[in-house]
């Protein structure tokens, strides 16, 4: 008799290190999972650097976009214009092993400033998949002084 009361006695503090243990357990598993997911999760299915906000410079001569789309190559990316705005979309799709696929796009759209002239936008893309895309200002027009002839009224 004595044991079993002594038992009873101990059950609570035996049941909160039970549940303390359990409860170490669970976030170590949590943990796990988040570390494991993050390692071998494929990197086209983990959010990507191109989800970052570009870096967009208006200078006096030019207008110039840098976006960063490491996941895909020049002819996944395809860049349009309808001399307002400026518009980026890069798709790629990969065939996996098992008879699946995945498939990745980002469309982006930029209103480009009224002085870009449209016909001088360029882009190129290096190899860790940056893109810039560069537009050059439009001239812009210098006052051109009139010269005033004067004749007075007594000519005629």
């Amino acid at each position: 008799m004595y044991r079993s009361g002594r038992l009873f006695q101990l059950m609570p503090r035996l049941l909160d290190d039970m549940s303390s243990q359990m409860a170490s357990m669970l976030r170590l598993s949590e943990e796990l999972n988040r570390l494991s997911d993050f390692r071998f999760t494929p990197r086209h299915l983990r959010q990507s650097i191109a989800d970052g906000e570009p870096e967009i410079h208006n200078t006096d001569k030019e207008f110039n976009i840098n976006l960063e789309l490491p996941d895909f190559k020049p002819e996944d990316v395809k860049i349009t214009s309808d001399n307002n705005r400026i518009t980026i979309n890069a798709k790629r799709e990969e065939k996996l092993e098992n008879n699946g696929y995945v498939c990745s796009e980002i469309t982006r759209t930029y209103s480009l400033p009224e002085d870009v002239d449209p016909k001088t936008i360029v882009s190129a893309m290096n190899r860790n998949g940056i893109l810039k895309i560069v537009s050059q200002k439009k001239d812009v027009p210098q006052e051109t002084p009139i010269p005033i002839d004067f004749k007075s009224q007594t000519q005629t």
